[in-house]
């Protein structure tokens, strides 16, 4: 790891990071975060890193209200698959 790096970055965002990148190179497809749930994530992560003083519930509205922006960029044929994210990202910031 970067130098730089490891000496910069929050340790919790780094665990995110390295668990979305994990997911999303994983063998079996089935185990792949959607697009929205890595948006969420890196989000998080951006949010985090930018002031982590910030009280977690505060990142993790700021990366809802990403993930709102991008929801509303769906088409009528990706509506279906909106149900199934809402219901991941409520159970992340849930802490499940």
């Amino acid at each position: 790891m970067d130098a730089f790096i490891k000496r910069e970055i929050i340790k919790e965002c780094l665990k995110q990071f390295i668990n979305t990148t994990v997911s999303c190179l994983s063998d079996h497809r089935t185990d792949h975060p959607s697009m929205i749930l890595v948006l969420w994530n890196l989000e998080y992560c951006l949010q985090s890193q930018s002031d982590p003083d910030e009280p977690k519930m505060v990142v993790e509205q700021k990366a809802i209200d990403v993930y709102a922006m991008h929801t509303k960029l769906l088409t009528v044929a990706e509506k279906g698959k909106e149900s199934e994210e809402h219901t991941t990202l409520r159970l992340l910031t849930k802490g499940y």
